[in-house]
């Protein structure tokens, strides 16, 4: 006969959604949930240390949406929020430059997104190469489907 156990087995328990959501350990969600209150200071600084964690991961995307989400609280503080853009729009075209070889759909959305951002930057050289980038990988796309 085996003897008792003394602390029974209990599966780890799965997090819900709203717990995820709302737990600060997620530092993007940390700072959308302080620009959200208003404290826009503070999710910008909270957006530029989550723009640095994806840096050292090499993960760019999430680092460009990082600074343009830190660009925009700056700019709703009517601080220059420019130079934010300009680095999320070099981040956004590395990261588009990146996923072309392995998802060219994703790849036209990151294209799209440094644009918009060269051009909240007012860079207007930036601007017109994310154009031709994204206008080119359009036009590839829609005759490999058959619409253009």
């Amino acid at each position: 006969m085996r003897g008792a156990e003394e602390d029974p087995y209990e599966p780890p328990q799965k997090r819900t959604w709203a717990e995820k959501v709302t737990d600060d350990s997620n530092a993007w969600l940390h700072a959308r949930r302080l620009e959200l209150e208003g404290d826009l200071g503070a999710a910008a600084e909270a957006y530029a240390r989550d723009k640095e964690t994806w840096l050292g991961r090499n993960r760019y995307a999430r680092a460009a949406l990082s600074s343009a989400s830190a660009a925009r609280c700056l700019s709703r503080l009517a601080v220059d929020g420019g130079t934010a853009f300009h680095e999320a729009a070099e981040l956004f075209m590395e990261a588009a430059r990146l996923a072309l070889a392995s998802n060219p759909l994703n790849a036209l959305q990151l294209f799209d997104r440094a644009e918009a951002c060269y051009r909240r930057s007012g860079d207007e050289q930036g601007t017109a190469e994310a154009a031709r980038y994204r206008e080119a990988l359009q036009s590839a796309l829609d005759a490999a489907s058959g619409a253009g």
